[in-house]
Parts: C-alpha cells; sequence; structure tokens
C-alpha cells in the first residue's frame, strides 16, 4: 500500500470511526432497562453497522501505517493490529445480532419463568460483548498505536507532541481495556475510553495526514 493509499484510507477510517462513535446510543439504569432500550433503539443498527466498517478501516489503515517504516516495533503494532480487529469484527457482530436478538426477545417475553430466563441469557451475551470489546481495546486502540507510536518517535517520523498522541492514547485504552476486564461496572470507565479513543484518531488524523504530505512531496 502506498504512503498517498495509507493516507486517505486513515483520514476516510478517522471521520467513519467518529461518525460511528457519536451515532452509538448511550443507554443508562439499570440492566432490565437498558436491555429495554437497546431492543426498541432505532439508531442502535445503524451505529454498528458504521461501527463494523469503522473497524475494517481503521485496522487497515493501522497495518498500513505499522508497513510504512520497519523494525520490530512496527511489525509487533501490525500484528496487534491485526488481531485486535478480528476480536472487534467478532466484538461488534455479536453486538449487532446477537446482542440485540436477544434483547428483543427479552423485551418480548412475557412476565414469569420465561422473561426471568431471557433476561439471564440476555445478561450473559451482555457480559461476553463486553469482555470482547475490552479484549480489542486493549489490542487495536492500545497497544497497536503504542508500539507504532514508539517506532514513530524513534524514527523521528512525526514530531514529539503528535507522536505522543498515539503514545499517551495508546497507553490509556491499555489501562482502561485492563480496568474493564478487572472491575464489576465497565461503564466506569467511560470518560476513559473517551479520552483515549479520541487521542488516537487524533493520532491518526496527523499520521495519515503525514503520509498523505509525503507521498504529495514525493510525486515527480
Amino acid at each position: 500500500m502506498t504512503a498517498r493509499a495509507t493516507g486517505l484510507l486513515g483520514l476516510v477510517a478517522g471521520v467513519v470511526a467518529l461518525v460511528g462513535n457519536l451515532l452509538a446510543p448511550r443507554f443508562s439504569g439499570d440492566d432490565v432497562d437498558i436491555y429495554r432500550e437497546l431492543a426498541d433503539s432505532d439508531r442502535y443498527t445503524v451505529a454498528f453497522v458504521v461501527v463494523l466498517v469503522a473497524v475494517l478501516l481503521v485496522t487497515a489503515a493501522f497495518v498500513g501505517i505499522a508497513r510504512s517504516g520497519a523494525g520490530e516495533l512496527r511489525y509487533y503494532g501490525r500484528l496487534t493490529a491485526v488481531v485486535g480487529g478480528s476480536v472487534a469484527l467478532m466484538q461488534v457482530a455479536l453486538a449487532l445480532f446477537a446482542f440485540r436478538q436477544q434483547a428483543m426477545a427479552f423485551a418480548d417475553a412475557p412476565d414469569g419463568t420465561q422473561q426471568v430466563a431471557a433476561f439471564w441469557a440476555t445478561n450473559a451475551v451482555d457480559h461476553v460483548n463486553a469482555a470482547l470489546f475490552s479484549a480489542w481495546t486493549i489490542a487495536l486502540l492500545g497497544l497497536a498505536p503504542l508500539l507504532i507510536g514508539l517506532a514513530q518517535l524513534r524514527d523521528r517520523t512525526l514530531t514529539a507532541p503528535a507522536t505522543g498522541l498515539g503514545i499517551v492514547g495508546g497507553v490509556l485504552c491499555v489501562v482502561v481495556g485492563v480496568g474493564e476486564l478487572l472491575t464489576d461496572d465497565p461503564s466506569s470507565w467511560d470518560v476513559a475510553f473517551l479520552v483515549g479513543s479520541l487521542l488516537v484518531t487524533l493520532w491518526l488524523f496527523v499520521t495519515s495526514a503525514v503520509l498523505l504530505r509525503s507521498a504529495e512531496v514525493t510525486t515527480p
């Protein structure tokens, strides 16, 4: 993949990721209320289709950025991006189909034993979904930009402040992902995740812009 193609892909990926994040509905309350709100949400499916596209584009962009240079840090950054993107694809598919379908089954279940059984089935899918989300937060949004950012810092392909966006954002996403896996209430990490993911997105924009500029300079 050429530097120009990678730069364009990174910019598009960043925009789609921001759109998906803005579209994604936020639910609050206890699990019963959340599952019913999810089942009734018209925006949920649209948002997660956009997120699905964003995951594919961001993964490809990270791989392209990692391949724009040499070294072990870039190699492992590319590897964690592929692993994280694969997990993210499974998690988004689970959220898009299994989680929503089970929430709808709970919302439509009659009172009594069937409703109780549907609730616990939905709750189980919810926990699997949360665990997968934390896993790809660590790999795709955490380790991948952290390792690639460290390589950029070593190679001086970006200014230190610009590289710091990816490094700090990556570290924060790793902490968030691990923290979510170790706490009973992952939502307590929502603000930290928002900050970390925004820093990584800004780093993606800056890196993509630099790749585009370098491609224009080298074009005869």
